[in-house]
This record gives structure tokens, C-alpha cells and sequence, in this order.
């Protein structure tokens, strides 16, 4: 049996790896490092296997190899390696730096077939085996043995696939505050973008980057790089992504003990594709990727955490764990509360949701962003009484009567709720005529001229202003309603649908233009977006191409069911409805919005297509087919079809 006092390192990996593995073994002895590298796996027999199990229980570092190889192996000796190490980390104390995985190919660590508690951890890739001087410094470091004299790891980050704290460091806790300033405003500024709650970005972690040395960097020195705008509206919210990043460069200028690069040296990375651990060495900086890593105990960062889980990669059991151990510690924290409730909401769970809003609410009771979204919820429920009440009150937090706020929205809820065009018709009067051709007011006149069956006013704005309230060129609008799914009346998707719904099949294949293209074209880029697909099948349908629309509506679906949303998931079984409809399955469409009526649903970002209401079901283009048919004008009549549902 080894020494345990020996601090080694035990190299678990498939057999086909074996090459990429002694190159790893080689550069780790060479950096004075015990590895133990087994190389008799078909010997086997009962004391080959208790030495393995006896290394794996008293190695300091376990090193597991993933690659292509370990994803086609569902059988293997090292697979009974990662069970032993996994149940091992099962013993330790939490922030124990044990597991240390490698990836020395293109798998990527979301997809790997491995032990949830090697998500857990910070991944290393190492392509080919090729080992880095940062890579041994840092198992060096981990051992608590000498470092290079030349060379330092790069700070890295939690992967995509894990939030679990890395292990602490002696940095004192005024780094990982000042550190987590920076989370929070890139966290933010993700969530606050048009559309962030229903993107499904792709991150890219330093882990995920091949390592480089770099020179050893000044301590508690920091850069913090330009924030890329991901608005669709770059040229008025440009200012935004700037004025946050120069305000969090000043704040962390107020910290004496530390260093922080000026604003005119980082700008020149702004576009930049370089790896993080080469900024870094340019910089002279020891912190990019990583408040997490020094302030596990955080409660903000802990906060941002399950934000980030939540509206990042839709993890919603990890992102509720978060919040709700901050909930615990400071059962008062409005915003840890509300975003609880938003997950739950996205998990179906809407009572639950509905509870913990509104208990947001009553702790921060002015705040207009939490009036807003329990409307939409109340909404979803049917809960009309109160949605319109809740909506007064956001009238009162913001009277400035713009696009958007509570006045305008009270006139959607009584339009849903009632069918009655009223209060959306006096909003409209009390614009005045520069407000009335404005892009973003335009747009909404067009999405009432909907709500209203006055397709003769929406074919006159429509010449006017043929796309949306973007003032973009056709090509960006089409970018923008692939990124949105066709929220409202006026991008091409949607007006296609409207000039079909009315008889004018050639004036929707025109307008579609060169819009299935190019939504192909980006689906080329995003195969995982629901949404393009989503688009893709409406326009298909409208076109007559009956197989590819049912095909692609359904990989929508799959790709983003309700089990998996109960928000989102619903505006693409509501699209397959209407994919039905216009491919002439009236029997499909009506039994689909027929389970979808008796279900909470909104489209988050939309104000008036796809919702399932009975109301909007009657004026909606996209659910043109089915009118007239007894059926579908049965559900429409039906008083328990606009009843409270929750």
C-alpha cells in the first residue's frame, strides 16, 4: 500500500488514452510530482484490483482523463475508479481540493458521462495530453508542495456545468466583495438585456481554454474588461454596458490595498477572442477567473449564483437550492425571495411562486419590476380581479404613461380578461401625434389593430412601417424575431401570418422573403435554439411545406418542453397548435388548445400572439384555420376557458 504521507496524484483513464495519459504522468514527475499510472489492466485478478481500490482511498489528488474514448466506454475498469473517488469526496469536508478533472479533447464537460461530483469542480483541458507549466504548478500547489520558480497557474473559474466553491485561499474578504461587485454587474447585465430571460446562452470557460504560463502577476491586482452589449438596441443602450463598466472600475479604485487596471488599458480588449489566462499575462493581473473562489460564504455571490444557474443554463434545482439557503440566513432578502418564485414559476409550481412574489412584494412593495411579473403570473392563472388591481398600483410606482408601463398594460389585461378594447383605445387617444409615430408606439398600434379585427388599420401602419419598433433594416428585424420567436404582429414571421390569415398567401410568401434562409442559416450556428425552430415551422406552414413544419415545430418542443419550462414551454406547444392548423389537422390543433387552456400559459416578452386565451384566439392570424369550425368556437364560448385556473 502506498504511502499516504507521499501526496500523490492517481491518473484514472481509458485504455485507448493511454499515450495522452503518460504524457501527463511524464510532465507531473518531471515537475518533481508522484503519479500513479496503472498500466496492467488486462493482468486484473483480486490483488491488482485491491491496489487500485487502496490508491484510489489514499491519493492526495484524483486526476480522472475524460475524452471521446470515456464517452463511448459505458463499461470500464476506470469507471469502478471515478464510483470509488466519487464516493470518496462523499467523506470530505467541503472545498476539499480532490477531484481534478481533464478533458484532453473537444468533450465538453456538460455533456461528459462522469460522477456529479466531478461537475462540481474546475475542469482542465489539456488537448492531446500536451501538458502545460500552469497545469503542473497548480497540481504542485494543490499538493502543498514547491512551485516552479518560472511559471503560475492562471486563476480559473467554476465551469459552466458547476457552481461549487473551489477551495479557499488566504486572500482576505475584502477581495472576494470587492470581486463579487464585478459578478454582480455582469450577472445583471445579462439578466436586464431584452430578452435574457429566455435565452439559452453557451459559456465558454477559462477551464474550457488551453491553458498558457504566464508570468507571475502583481498580488491583489485586478482588470476588469469591457462588457460586450448583447442588446438588440445596440446604439442606445450602448452607454449602459460602459457607464457599468467604468462605475465598477471606480468603486474597485476605492479599495486601497488594491490594484486595478485603468479603463484606457482594458478598453482595447473589448472585442477581444483572446484566451483569459493571455490577458491576464499582457496585464500583469493576478484576478479576471472569481469571486466565488474567494468568497464562497458570500451571501450576494451565493445569491448570483442561483440567478445565474436560473437564467443561464435553466438549472432550476440548483438555482433554488441557492437562493434558498441565503433565504435562510437572511429570510428578508426581496430579491432572493422573488427570483425563488421565478424558478418554482418556470418549474409549474405556481402557487408556490405566486406565495414568494408576492412576499418579495410586500419587503420591497414600490418596486415596479415585481408588480410587473406577478401580474404576468396572476395573468397566467386568469386571476383577472387582481391582475388589474396589482396593475393600478404599478400605474402609481410609474406614471410616466410611456410604452410599456402600467397604463398600457392595464389596457391588455382588460383586454384579455374582457375582450373590451376601451382602456387600450383611450391610452392611444391621450398620445400626442409625435408620441402616436414613434417606432416602439407605431408597433403597438399595429398589435392592437390585432386585438381589435381591424385588419384595414393594420395593413395602412403596416405600409408605414413594415417591421418593428427597431427602425432596423429587414435583415436585423428577421435576426431580432428569430432571437424573440414572432412576439409581436409586425415582424415578418407574424405579418406573414396576418396577410395569410387574410386570403394574401402571395403577399406572405413576399414578406417572408428571404427570412427562411436565413433563420436556416442561424439555426447552422444554434441547432439548440427552440426558438428558431420554433420560427422556422411557422414559416414552413404558411408556405405549404406540411412535413418540414410538423418536423421542426416538434424538434422545438423537444428541445424545450414544459416538463422542463412550464413558462417557456408552453409557447411552443402553442406554435405545434398552430402548425397544426395551418397544415389543415384541425383535430390535432383543437385538442392541443383545448389541454393548453386548462394549463397556466404566457409568453414572456409578448403582448398579445400565442398567448391561449379565448379572447386572443379569436383575433390571432396564426389561428386563422380554425375559426368557424363549431369546436373551436365552443371552447372560445365556454365560461370556464377564462376561469381562474390556480
Amino acid at each position: 500500500m502506498p504511502d499516504p504521507a507521499s501526496k500523490a496524484v492517481f491518473l484514472s483513464y481509458a485504455s485507448q488514452d493511454a499515450e495522452a495519459a503518460k504524457r501527463i504522468c511524464e510532465a507531473l514527475r518531471a515537475g518533481g510530482v508522484e503519479v500513479w499510472l496503472d498500466q496492467s489492466e488486462l493482468v486484473g485478478g483480486d490483488a491488482w484490483d485491491q491496489k487500485i481500490r487502496g490508491q484510489v482511498a489514499s491519493c492526495t489528488l484524483f486526476v480522472p482523463v475524460v475524452s471521446a474514448a470515456t464517452q463511448a466506454r459505458r463499461e470500464g475498469y476506470f469507471r469502478l475508479e471515478w464510483k470509488l473517488a466519487d464516493e470518496r469526496t462523499h467523506l470530505m469536508a467541503e472545498g476539499t481540493p480532490f477531484l481534478l478533472p481533464v478533458v484532453i479533447d473537444d468533450t465538453k464537460d456538460r455533456e461528459a458521462l462522469v460522477p456529479k461530483s466531478f461537475l462540481g469542480v474546475q475542469w482542465t483541458r489539456l488537448p492531446g495530453g500536451e501538458t502545460t507549466p500552469a497545469f503542473v504548478t497548480r497540481v504542485q500547489k494543490l499538493l502543498g508542495g514547491p512551485s516552479a520558480p518560472t511559471a503560475t497557474a492562471a486563476p480559473e473559474v467554476p465551469t459552466a456545468a458547476g457552481f461549487a466553491p473551489a477551495a479557499r485561499t488566504g486572500l482576505p474578504h475584502w477581495v472576494g466583495i470587492a470581486l463579487g461587485v464585478v459578478v454582480l454587474a455582469l450577472i445583471g447585465f445579462l439578466v436586464m438585456r431584452p430578452g435574457a430571460k429566455d435565452a439559452v446562452p453557451v459559456a465558454k470557460s477559462v477551464a474550457e481554454m488551453k491553458p498558457s504560463p504566464v508570468a507571475v502577476p502583481v498580488d491583489k491586482s485586478i482588470a476588469v474588461l469591457p462588457f460586450e452589449n448583447l442588446s438588440d438596441d445596440k446604439d442606445n443602450t450602448a452607454f449602459f454596458s460602459d457607464g457599468m463598466h467604468e462605475d465598477i472600475l471606480t468603486n474597485l479604485a476605492n479599495i486601497p490595498q488594491l490594484r486595478v487596471v485603468s479603463r484606457t488599458s482594458v478598453m482595447q480588449y473589448r472585442d477581444t477572442k483572446k484566451p483569459i489566462p493571455q490577458i491576464a499575462r499582457e496585464l500583469g493581473v493576478a484576478y479576471i477567473n472569481h469571486a466565488l473562489r474567494l468568497a464562497p460564504d458570500n451571501l450576494e455571490i451565493i445569491r448570483l449564483l442561483g440567478v445565474y444557474a436560473y437564467y443561464g443554463y435553466r438549472d432550476y434545482p440548483r438555482a433554488a437550492a441557492q437562493l434558498e439557503k441565503v433565504i435562510r440566513l437572511q429570510p428578508n432578502n426581496a430579491d432572493a425571495i422573488f427570483s425563488l418564485g421565478g424558478v418554482q414559476r418556470r418549474q409549474g409550481r405556481w402557487l408556490e411562486s405566486l406565495t414568494n412574489m408576492r412576499r418579495a412584494l410586500e419587503l420591497d412593495p414600490r418596486n415596479p419590476r415585481f408588480m410587473f411579473d406577478i401580474a404576468n403570473s396572476l395573468i397566467a392563472g386568469r386571476r383577472w380581479n387582481e391582475a388589474m388591481a396589482l396593475s393600478r398600483k404599478l400605474v402609481e410606482a410609474d406614471s410616466s404613461d410611456g410604452l410599456g408601463n402600467g397604463l398600457s398594460y392595464l389596457a391588455l389585461i382588460e383586454f384579455l380578461a374582457t375582450g373590451s378594447t376601451k382602456q387600450g383605445d383611450d391610452w392611444l387617444a391621450r398620445q400626442t401625434q409625435a408620441q402616436l409615430g414613434s417606432p416602439q408606439i407605431m408597433a403597438w398600434r399595429k398589435i392592437w389593430a390585432v386585438n381589435k379585427g381591424d385588419y384595414a388599420e393594420w395593413k395602412r401602419l403596416d405600409e408605414i412601417q413594415p417591421f418593428g419598433g427597431r427602425s432596423g433594416s429587414p435583415a436585423q428585424e428577421v435576426a431580432a424575431a428569430a432571437t424573440i420567436f414572432a412576439a409581436h404582429g409586425d415582424m415578418a414571421g407574424a405579418a406573414a401570418t396576418m396577410l395569410a390569415a387574410h386570403g394574401d398567401m402571395a403577399g406572405a410568401a413576399t414578406r417572408l422573403g428571404g427570412s427562411l434562409a436565413e433563420v436556416r442559416a442561424e439555426l447552422l450556428v444554434q441547432p439548440s435554439n427552440a426558438k428558431l425552430w420554433a420560427a422556422l415551422s411557422q414559416m414552413e406552414a404558411l408556405l405549404g411545406q406540411n412535413g418540414a413544419a410538423l418536423r421542426d415545430a416538434q424538434k422545438a418542443i423537444e428541445l424545450l418542453p414544459e416538463s422542463v419550462d412550464a413558462v417557456l414551454g408552453t409557447v411552443f406547444t402553442a406554435n405545434l397548435a398552430t402548425v397544426y392548423a395551418w397544415i389543415g389537422d384541425k383535430d390535432r390543433a383543437i385538442a392541443e388548445i383545448t389541454r393548453l387552456l386548462g394549463i397556466p400559459t404566457f409568453n414572456p416578452g409578448d403582448t398579445v400572439n400565442l398567448r391561449i386565451n379565448v379572447h386572443t384566439l379569436r383575433v390571432d392570424p396564426a389561428f386563422a384555420p380554425l375559426r368557424g369550425d363549431p369546436r373551436f368556437e365552443a371552447l372560445l364560448n365556454d365560461p370556464k376557458n377564462n376561469a381562474p385556473l390556480f
